[in-house]
C-alpha cells in the first residue's frame, strides 16, 4: 500500500508538471510570436522611412528641376530683353514667345526703374500674361498696381535673382504663382529694371503626388512661412485631413523624432477619420526653401504586416485552440486517471480486505493427530481466487473438501464463499458426500444466469475405521500415495452449477494407515513452461511418490515442495490459473494403548447389567473417580439398550460386540452389531423444552449420550453398525 500512495504521488506531480510544461508552452509561444511582430514590424517602419526619405528627395528634385529650367529660360533671355530695353513693342514679343513656348509660365514682363525711359516718366512695367488660350500683353503698372513695392522688384533692383513667395495673381491669370526675378542692365552695367517671370504652381500638387510610396499617401508642399503651397487634387484627401498636418508641423509643442539618418522630421499622426500614421517632412535645400511633406498610412504601410499578422495570429489561435483541447483533453485523461487510480486503490484495498477474508475462511493450521494429518496450500493467481479447500473434524470423521471454480478473480470467490460457506454448515449434519454434494449443486444452479459451475470433491473419512467415503464432481482425479501413487477410483460426476436435478454417486474404500491422499486443482497439472509445456499429470505423480519416499515422515511438507517444483517448471511465466492442494494422511488407531479389552453379549436386555459391569470394571482400572465412572456407565447402557430395541426388532437374536480402548488420552468404546441398518446419530434429538405430555416418545437416550460422551460416531462396516464412544479425559 505504501508502494501505491509513493506511485499515485508521482502520477500526480508528472500530472502537474505535464500542465506545467503545456502552459509554459503556452506562453513562450505567445511571447515569440509578440516579440516577432514588434521586430518585424520594426523593420518595416526603417524600410518604410528609408523608402519615404527617398521619395521626399525625390519630389524636392522634380520642384528644383522645374524650377530650374524656368530659372535657365530666364537666364536665356535676359539679354535680348537688356538690348531691346526701349522697344515696348520688342519687349512684349519676347514675352509673348517666352510664353508660348513654355506652358510652365504665364505671365512675363519687366518692370523698369522709374526715370529710367524718357518716354515713361512714372511706372512702366510692360507685361504680358496667359488666359485661357489666349495671351495677353500690357502696361500693368499704375497706381493700384505699385510694382517698386513689390518682392521680385525689392530683390531684382538689389541685383538678387529670388523666387517670391507663391500667391494668386488676382490682376491676371488668377493662378497660384510663383515669380522668379533678375536684374536688367543697361550698356553701362546699371540696374535699370527687373525681368520676372511667373511660374503656375497649380501643377504641382498632382506631380509631386505622382510617385507616392503608398497608394493612400499624399504629399504637401509647404512655402518658407509653412503655409500651404500646394496640396494633391484626389478627392479622398479631405481639405481638413491636409489643413491638421499643416497644422501639427507648424506646433512647436508636438513631439517629433528625426529619422533614421536625420534627413526628415517625423510626426506620429491621425487623421480626423481615426486612421493612424506618420508625417514625414523636410526643408529643400537651395532657394526657395520651401518644405516637402508626404503622409503614410499605418494601414497601407503595414498592410502586408497585418495580413501576415491576422494569418498568423489565426495559426496561434488555432494552435492554442489545440493545445487548450490538448491541455483539456490531458487534464481530463489526468483527472480520469487520478479518478481510476483512486478507484484502482479503492478496489485493490477491497481486494486485500477481501483476500484476507476469504483467508480467514480457509483452516487457519493443519489437522495434526495421532490419527490423522491434514494440511492445504492454496495460491491465488489474483488477490482473490476461485479455488478452496477445508477439513474439520466431526464425531471422529475428517471431513474435507477441494474445489475450483470456473474463471478468476471476484465472481470466482463469490461463488467459492457461496460453496464453501455451504460445505461447512452440511458438514455439522450430514455425513454423506453424495448429500453434501446435491444440496451444494441446487444452491449454486439458483441463480446461475452467468453459468459458472464448479469442480468439486468430498471426501468423508472414518478415523476409528478408515473408511473412506467420497464424491467427485468433474474434479482432477486424486492421487492415493504411499508406496506407489496410483489415482483413486473415482466417478466423475458432473461438475456442480451445470444440472440441478442431476444425481451424484460416491464410492467408499477402506484406507489402511501410513496411506496418503493428494488431492489439486488443474492450476497445479496445467502450469506452462516458456514452451507452453503442461507441468501435466504424470510429474504430478512421479514427483510425490520420490519426494515422499525421501520424507515419508512430513506428508504435509509435499505441498510446497510440490508448489516450488512447479514454479521452477514455469520457468518464470506468469501463473495463469489457481493453484490449490490437499494433503490427507490417515495414521490409524493409536499403538500405545494401555488398556483394550472386549465384551460381546447377546441382544437381550438381561444382559445389560453385564454390561455396566464390565464398564465398571474399566474405569476402576484407569482409576477414574464415581462421577466420570457413572458418565460412562449410563452412555454405554442407553447405547447398548438402543441397539437391542432397534437393530434387532420382532425377537431377533443377535449379538453386541464391545471394544474398550484406552490411550493416555482418551477412552474410546465401539459397540458394534449385524442388526438392521440404524444411524442413531442422525436421529432428531429431543426437545426439552417440551413439557412431558407434548414431548414425543424417544430421542432422549441418544441426546443423553450426546451430553455424556465427547463423540459419537456411526459407520455401516461389512453389513455390521458400527458405534464408537468418546470420552477425553486428558488434553491432547
Amino acid at each position: 500500500m505504501a508502494a501505491e500512495k509513493i506511485f499515485s504521488k508521482l502520477r500526480r506531480i508528472s500530472t502537474n508538471w505535464g500542465v506545467t510544461v503545456i502552459v509554459v508552452a503556452v506562453v513562450m509561444v505567445g511571447l515569440v510570436s509578440v516579440s516577432q511582430y514588434y521586430y518585424t514590424r520594426r523593420i518595416i517602419q526603417v524600410e518604410a522611412e528609408k523608402n519615404v526619405v527617398l521619395s521626399l528627395v525625390l519630389k524636392a528634385i522634380i520642384v528644383k528641376g522645374m524650377l530650374n529650367a524656368n530659372e535657365k529660360i530666364v537666364i536665356n533671355e535676359r539679354h535680348e530683353m537688356e538690348r531691346h530695353l526701349n522697344n515696348t513693342d520688342s519687349l512684349f514679343i519676347i514675352s509673348r514667345r517666352i510664353i508660348t513656348q513654355n506652358k510652365d509660365i504665364v505671365g512675363v514682363g519687366v518692370a523698369m526703374k522709374p526715370g529710367y525711359d524718357p518716354q515713361h516718366s512714372g511706372l512702366f512695367e510692360p507685361w504680358s500674361y496667359r488666359i485661357g488660350d489666349s495671351i495677353v500683353a500690357r502696361q500693368v503698372a499704375g497706381s493700384s498696381h505699385d510694382y517698386t513695392k513689390k518682392e521680385f522688384y525689392i530683390n531684382g533692383i538689389k541685383g538678387e535673382n529670388s523666387w517670391s513667395e507663391p500667391y494668386y495673381d488676382t490682376d491676371a491669370t488668377g493662378e497660384l504663382v510663383s515669380t522668379y526675378s533678375m536684374p536688367l542692365q543697361n550698356a553701362g552695367g546699371d540696374i535699370v529694371g527687373v525681368l520676372g517671370i511667373d511660374v503656375s504652381l497649380s501643377w504641382l500638387g498632382d506631380s509631386i503626388n505622382a510617385h507616392n510610396t503608398q497608394q493612400s499617401s499624399f504629399s504637401i508642399l509647404l512655402t518658407e512661412d509653412m503655409d500651404l503651397l500646394t496640396a494633391p487634387s484626389n478627392r479622398n484627401v479631405g481639405r481638413a485631413t491636409i489643413n491638421k498636418v499643416v497644422e501639427l508641423i507648424n506646433d512647436s509643442t508636438v513631439e517629433r523624432r528625426l529619422s533614421g539618418k536625420g534627413r526628415c522630421f517625423v510626426i506620429n499622426f491621425t487623421d480626423v477619420d481615426g486612421s493612424d500614421g506618420y508625417i514625414y517632412y523636410a526643408k529643400m535645400r537651395g532657394a526657395p526653401h520651401w518644405t516637402v511633406a508626404m503622409v503614410c498610412y499605418d494601414d497601407e504601410v503595414y498592410s502586408k504586416l497585418y495580413s501576415m499578422r491576422n494569418l498568423f495570429f489565426a495559426l496561434i489561435l488555432l494552435c492554442f485552440a489545440m493545445l487548450a483541447l490538448i491541455l483539456f483533453r490531458y487534464m481530463r485523461n489526468a483527472r480520469d486517471l487520478q479518478v481510476a487510480n483512486l478507484e484502482r486503490e479503492r478496489i485493490d484495498s477491497e481486494l486485500h480486505v477481501a483476500k484476507h477474508i476469504q483467508s480467514e475462511m480457509l483452516p487457519g493450521s493443519a489437522i495434526v493427530r495421532h490419527d490423522v494429518t491434514a494440511a492445504g496450500l492454496l495460491i491465488p493467481a489474483r488477490d482473490v481466487g476461485g479455488d478452496l479447500f477445508d477439513h474439520l473434524i466431526r464425531d471422529e470423521k475428517l471431513y474435507f473438501c477441494i474445489g475450483d471454480v470456473s474463471g478468476k478473480g471476484v465472481p470466482a470467490s463469490l461463488v467459492m464463499a457461496v460453496a464453501h460457506s455451504h460445505f461447512c454448515v452440511l458438514c455439522q449434519r450430514e455425513s454423506s458426500p453424495s448429500r453434501i454434494m446435491g444440496i451444494l449443486n441446487e444452491v449454486i444452479c439458483n441463480g446461475n444466469d452467468t453459468n459458472i459451475f464448479v469442480t468439486f470433491f468430498i471426501g468423508v473419512l472414518d478415523l476409528p475405521t478408515g473408511r473412506l467415503r467420497y464424491c467427485n464432481a468433474g474434479h482432477d482425479t486424486p492421487l492415493l500415495l504411499t508406496p506407489e501413487a496410483e489415482p483413486l477410483p473415482v466417478k466423475s460426476n458432473l461438475p456442480l452449477g451445470v444440472m440441478p436435478d442431476y444425481i451424484f454417486e460416491q464410492r467408499d474404500m477402506l484406507l489402511s494407515p501410513g496411506r496418503q491422499l493428494l488431492l489439486y486443482t488443474d492450476g497445479l497439472t496445467e502450469q506452462t513452461d516458456p514452451e507452453h509445456h503442461l507441468y501435466g499429470f504424470e510429474r504430478v505423480k512421479t514427483f510425490s511418490s520420490q519426494w515422499l519416499s525421501k520424507h515419508a515422515d512430513t506428508p504435509d511438507k509435499l505441498l510446497s515442495a510440490l508448489a516450488d517444483a512447479s514454479n521452477a517448471f514455469a520457468g518464470g511465466t506468469e501463473q495463469h490459473d489457481d493453484l490449490t492442494m490437499l494433503i490427507v494422511s490417515y495414521n490409524g488407531q493409536e499403538t500405545d494403548l494401555v488398556l483394550d479389552e472386549s465384551l460381546t453379549v447377546a441382544s437381550d436386555l438381561n444382559r445389560v447389567p453385564q454390561v455396566n459391569d464390565w464398564v465398571k470394571e474399566i474405569a476402576v482400572r484407569l482409576d477414574f473417580d464415581r462421577s466420570l465412572t457413572s458418565q460412562l456407565v449410563l452412555a454405554v447402557e442407553e447405547t447398548v439398550v438402543n441397539i437391542i430395541n432397534y437393530a434387532y426388532p420382532d425377537d431377533q437374536k443377535g449379538e453386541v460386540k464391545l471394544v474398550a480402548r484406552a490411550s493416555d488420552r482418551n477412552l474410546r468404546f465401539v459397540i458394534s452389531d449385524s442388526g438392521i441398518p440404524f444411524d442413531p446419530t442422525h436421529a432428531a434429538e429431543a426437545d426439552t423444552t417440551l413439557s412431558v405430555e407434548e414431548r414425543p416418545i424417544g430421542g432422549l437416550g441418544i441426546f443423553l449420550v450426546r451430553q455424556l460422551m465427547d463423540t459419537i460416531n456411526y459407520e455401516r462396516i461389512d453389513g455390521n453398525n458400527v458405534l464408537t464412544l468418546t470420552k477425553q479425559y486428558k488434553t491432547i
